[in-house]
């Protein structure tokens, strides 16, 4: 019986362990993938500023011979 309070003591010390490093890895990817998301409107913006900058270039690349 001793051999195996023991042997489940230890288990289960394996398992907190493991437990939290899994804890600690989650946390980190909620960091990188739902706190750190842009909104929707943040995302537009950025779109319309590329899409702006596209034109820009392509209005001088066309002006260029003129």
């Amino acid at each position: 019986m001793e051999d195996a309070i023991v042997q489940l003591t230890d288990d289960r010390m394996g398992a907190e362990k493991n437990l939290e490093s899994a804890q600690l890895t989650l946390e980190d990817l909620k960091k990188m993938c739902i706190d750190g998301e842009e909104t929707y409107s943040e995302r537009v913006a950025k779109r319309q500023e590329e899409i702006d900058a596209l034109k820009e270039a392509l209005e001088i690349f066309e002006n260029w011979k003129a």
